[in-house]
């Protein structure tokens, strides 16, 4: 029976392998984040 192979990378890597190797802390971290806020006045607020 034929099996079929795993998808590799360019270093030859399966994703286990790469997943495995790969060292998060070499890479910086930057994190934003947005809070937004709707404001409506309500009827009883307009003139």
């Amino acid at each position: 029976m034929e099996t079929k192979a795993e998808p590799r990378n360019e270093k030859g890597q399966t994703l286990a392998e790469f997943l495995a190797a790969y060292d998060e802390n070499k890479y910086r971290r930057p994190s934003a984040t947005v809070d937004m806020v709707g404001m409506k006045p309500s009827p009883a607020a307009r003139p």
